[in-house]
């Protein structure tokens, strides 16, 4: 199961390394190329668009883990990006409740993801066991929330 996962994330890595300047301009029917200032023209899937990704219980189609991952910035000079969890995240027990929930973001730094925001923990029967803070800028508070993309320096 778990190399399904991974050969899943190596696709999209490779169908989604695009870079902003080719999303920039769009092709309209007559054949002029038009320039989109919008910041969802920008938006690229796996970067400020997170990916989503479902891990199973074993042998069962209950979701264990569902989080978002985006790729971020290889710290080597000329190397890819890699994708990590960096976004919303849900962890679910085997009978198919929710456990907890919350906003994981990649620090560089330390080279992992981290829980940052809120995290809501429930227990089997659903009912909420506790809230922690766990700090940290988090900028998701549900999924699929799009950022804008990084500032880039002028040419």
């Amino acid at each position: 199961m778990r190399f399904v996962a991974v050969a899943a994330a190596a696709l999209l890595f490779f169908g989604c390394d695009q870079s902003v300047q080719d999303r920039g301009a769009a092709e309209d029917p007559a054949g002029a190329t038009t320039s989109s200032t919008s910041v969802e023209a920008t938006l690229r899937r796996g970067y400020e668009i997170p990916i989503p990704s479902i891990e199973y219980w074993e042998s069962s189609t209950t979701p264990k883990f569902v989080y978002e991952m985006r790729f971020d910035p290889s710290l080597e000079p000329g190397g890819r990006p890699r994708l990590h969890r960096n976004g919303w995240a849900k962890a679910y027990y085997a009978n198919g409740s929710i456990e907890r929930e919350g906003a994981y973001r990649y620090d560089a730094s330390l080279n992992r993801s981290e829980r940052v925001g809120t995290w809501t923990y429930y227990e089997d029967d659903g009912s909420v066991a506790r809230i922690e803070q766990r700090g940290g800028p988090a900028i998701w508070t549900g999924p699929d929330q799009r950022i804008p993309p990084p500032e880039r320096p002028e040419p």
